[in-house]
């Protein structure tokens, strides 16, 4: 009698973990659909060579990098913050180009000057890869 109340206390028990994995800590992924359509349409403005356009997708990019990375649990105030913090996500040749992109981006964003289309086009890609790699 005792053998069979432990058993169907564990069965239930195994019973309640598997719902509750798949009901109710399922965890919430619909953040890595939205980045992934936000950056699909921004690849379709990265083909433009207009400087301005180019200089939209990568404060575009660069905002869905730092949306990206507080969703995966990175701290961080800002997106320079964060990227401090993230260091051990991606490897260290990436990691560095991570941040000249985003470095580019605080140059659009605070100076005046021009920014080639092929520098603006390399930031790019290098923003994209990161958030690319964040939503796998």
């Amino acid at each position: 009698m005792i053998e069979e109340v432990l058993f169907l206390t564990a069965a239930f028990g195994v019973i309640l973990i598997i719902l509750l994995k798949f009901f109710v800590l399922k965890p919430d992924n619909k953040w890595k659909n939205e980045i992934l359509k936000k950056l699909s349409k921004l690849n379709l403005k990265a083909d433009s060579s207009d400087l301005m356009v180019l200089s939209a997708v990568i404060i575009e990019a660069d905002k869905l990098l730092d949306h990206s990375l507080k969703k995966s649990g990175v701290k961080g105030e800002t997106l320079g913050e964060k990227l401090k913090n993230s260091e051990k996500l991606f490897e260290y040749s990436q990691y560095n180009r991570i941040w000249a992109a985003h470095k580019l981006r605080n140059r659009i964003a605070h100076e005046t000057g021009s920014v080639s289309a092929e520098d603006l086009k390399k930031a790019y890609r290098e923003l994209k890869s990161a958030i690319e790699k964040l939503t796998r």
